[in-house]
């Protein structure tokens, strides 16, 4: 599996072209706050290509995602871990079980707020 350190934004992750699972560990904060991330394949072998791209990450507690905002709308589904999400001028508080739709180019941030880690998967599509 590749494995890209480094990367400065999810979205640079989120436009690269794959075909198997490429996994990436984002650099949040310079107190070695990091995201995992594991980005699905854009199509599978034989298969048309998916007119949605879907992430899984992790967040652990305390940690937050940066602030931004992006051309694709996102729907978050969330699995284990509850979070603050700061979405445009609105903070809900979301938790395991929970989905989250975040339309494009509305600025969005979420903090982990334990005890355990903020687990999620995401799909994101362009707009029509």
């Amino acid at each position: 599996m590749p494995y890209v350190l480094g990367a400065g934004t999810a979205e640079d992750i989120a436009h690269l072209p794959r075909q198997g699972v490429l996994g990436a560990e984002l650099q949040l904060d310079d107190d070695d706050t990091t995201l995992l991330e594991f980005v699905l394949p854009d199509r599978f072998p034989g298969g048309p290509e998916l007119p949605v791209k879907v992430n899984w990450w992790r967040l652990a507690p305390g940690a937050s995602t940066p602030a931004e905002s992006h051309r694709v709308h996102e729907m978050w589904l969330l699995s284990a871990g509850e979070a603050e999400l700061r979405m445009g001028d609105e903070t809900l508080r979301v938790r395991a079980g929970q989905s989250v739709f975040i339309p494009s180019e509305v600025r969005h941030r979420a903090v982990s707020l334990g005890p355990g880690p903020l687990v999620g998967f995401a799909v994101w599509w362009e707009p029509r």
